[in-house]
Parts: structure tokens; C-alpha cells; sequence
């Protein structure tokens, strides 16, 4: 990070992906962009696949092109809009809306050639296996967004600095091991 860097938080809470396109869409996005972090999957149930394509086909159209990683929340049981204690989680395999979901975004993202990032597969295997600290009440304590849980916060924040960290470091390597100034993009 250095003093040239913006972050903007341009999310609309409850709205689905394919809303976005009814409006200006660029008039809530300062420009030019070097990193678009979308987060569809926790509006998986209302999501259109064909507007969230339509939505990177509109960001890589740009002049100057961003980076896009999906960052994927998916909910954890079927109380995701009640306290967690209500509904048993679901199996690390369950074919919820959510995990389809995530499985489209993935899809789009190995066509478009852009990062998928993925909370649930980045804590499952510590939250199924009973680990300390991943429990539900850590993740997501509404079974779905991570600021509900006492250290969801903290996973998703280790999760986007350890992709940026990943990121910069294959730049790095692909320029030959040179050090020079790496954006969010890198």
C-alpha cells in the first residue's frame, strides 16, 4: 500500500448483482480502478448469473481494465437470518444455492481469467474438522456474513491480504525478481 491508494466501498446491502445494471453504474465507481472486489454470493438466492457476467464483461471493458476477484461468502445453514444454535450447518459437500453460486462464479472466473477467493473453502475444513476459534460463532454467527462472527472479520481480512500478498509476489517474480511499485492490481 502506499499514499496513491483508494479503497471504495460502492456495495448496496440486500441488493442483488443484476440490480446494479439498472443504474449508472460507473457514476458510483471512481476511476481509473486497479482492484474490483465483488461479493455475490451472500445474495445467491435473488443472484442472475447473466448480470454478474454482464457486470465483468462491463469492468474489463473498460479503457484500462481492473483486476476483479470475487471474494464469495456462502451461507454455513439454512438459519443464515437467525441466530446460529437454530438449523445444523450444512455438510462440506451440500448443494445449497449458495455453494451453486460460488461453483458460476468460479466459472466465470477461470473464462475471464480473474481470482475467485472463497471464505467458506478457506474455513470449512477447520470449522467441520471442530478446530478451536472456527466454530460458528467465530465465522459467521447468523450462518452467513462473517462481521456476525466474533473473528470473521479478522479470517476475511486474513484472506484478502494473503491473495494481495499471493499477488504481488507473482508479479514480482514475473518481472524478473524486480522490485518495483506493486498496486492492488498487481
Amino acid at each position: 500500500p502506499h499514499a496513491n491508494h483508494r479503497l471504495n466501498n460502492s456495495a448496496a446491502d440486500t441488493t442483488p448483482p443484476q440490480s446494479f445494471l439498472d443504474f449508472c453504474f460507473f457514476s458510483h465507481l471512481p476511476m481509473p480502478l486497479d482492484l474490483v472486489i465483488l461479493e455475490f454470493g451472500s445474495m445467491a438466492a435473488s443472484a442472475s448469473f447473466a448480470g454478474v457476467e454482464a457486470i465483468v464483461r462491463l469492468l474489463l471493458s473498460l479503457r484500462e481494465p481492473p483486476a476483479i476477484a470475487f471474494l464469495t461468502v456462502r451461507e454455513w445453514c439454512k438459519a443464515s437470518v437467525k441466530p446460529w444454535g437454530s438449523a445444523p450447518p450444512y455438510g462440506p459437500t451440500t448443494p445449497t444455492k449458495h455453494a451453486k453460486a460460488e461453483a458460476a462464479f468460479e466459472e466465470l472466473c477461470a473464462h475471464y481469467n480473474q481470482t475467485c477467493l472463497s471464505y467458506h473453502r478457506a474455513l470449512a475444513p477447520h470449522f467441520h474438522a471442530g478446530r478451536d476459534n472456527f466454530s460458528m460463532a467465530d465465522i459467521a454467527g447468523d450462518c452467513l456474513h462473517p462481521n456476525r462472527g466474533r473473528l470473521g472479520n479478522d479470517y476475511m481480512s486474513d484472506l484478502l491480504v494473503h491473495y494481495l500478498r499471493t499477488a504481488a509476489t507473482a508479479h514480482a517474480a514475473a518481472r524478473g525478481g524486480r522490485r518495483t511499485a506493486v498496486t492492488a492490481a498487481a
